[in-house]
C-alpha cells in the first residue's frame, strides 16, 4: 500500500552558483500537493474535481507561473527517473497525451515554463509496508500514534477538499 499523497519537487535557483562553496548555498524549495490524478491508491486519498477543467488549468498556470519567479535550474518530480526521461521529452514536444497527473501538470510544466531542457525523476517504486509498522506499534502500545497522525493526515485531504470547493478561500492545511 503507498503511503506517499504529495508530489516532491525539488528545485534550485539559478542566482546561487553552481559550486557548493556559493556564499549563499544552495536553496532548494519543495513543494507538496495532492495526487491529482485521484489514482486511490493511497491510504489517504483527496476527491478532486478534473484538473483538466479549463478553470483548474488556469489555476495551476497561475501556480506555475509563481513558482518560476523562484528560477529553478533543476526540477526533480516523484516518478521514476526512467519514467521522467521517457515522457519530458514527449511533454516539451507536445506529443505526450493529456495527463491528469500532478507531475505532469505542476512538475513538467514548471520546468518547461523555467525554459529546463532536462526534468528529473527522484522516485522508486515500492510499497511501504504499512501492515508491519501497525503490527509493531500495537506490539509496543504505540497505536494511538498512528491514530493520531491518520487522523491529522484525514484532517489535511479534508481541508484540501474544501480549498478546490471553495476556490482556496480563507483556510489552511493542518500540519501534523
Amino acid at each position: 500500500m503507498r503511503m506517499a499523497f504529495a508530489l516532491a519537487l525539488f528545485f534550485v535557483p539559478a542566482s546561487v552558483a553552481a559550486e557548493s562553496n556559493s556564499p549563499e548555498g544552495v536553496k532548494v524549495m519543495i513543494v507538496g500537493t495532492y495526487h491529482m490524478s485521484n489514482p486511490g491508491h493511497d491510504i489517504h486519498n483527496v476527491k478532486a474535481d478534473d484538473v483538466l477543467a479549463p478553470r483548474r488549468q488556469a489555476e495551476i498556470a497561475a501556480v506555475t507561473s509563481a513558482l518560476a519567479r523562484f528560477r529553478p535550474t533543476k526540477v526533480a518530480a516523484e516518478w521514476p527517473a526512467e519514467l521522467v526521461a521517457d515522457r519530458y521529452p514527449k511533454y516539451l514536444a507536445e506529443t505526450l497525451p493529456p495527463s491528469r497527473n500532478e507531475v505532469v501538470q505542476l512538475g513538467f510544466r514548471l520546468a518547461k515554463t523555467s525554459g529546463l531542457k532536462t526534468a528529473y525523476g527522484i522516485d522508486v517504486d515500492g510499497d511501504f509496508p504499512y501492515e508491519e509498522l501497525t503490527a509493531y506499534a500495537k506490539a509496543h502500545g504505540q497505536s494511538g500514534l498512528i491514530d493520531q497522525q491518520g487522523a491529522v493526515i484525514e484532517g489535511s485531504m479534508r481541508t484540501i477538499e474544501r480549498l478546490l470547493a471553495n476556490d482556496g478561500a480563507t483556510s489552511t492545511i493542518p500540519r501534523g
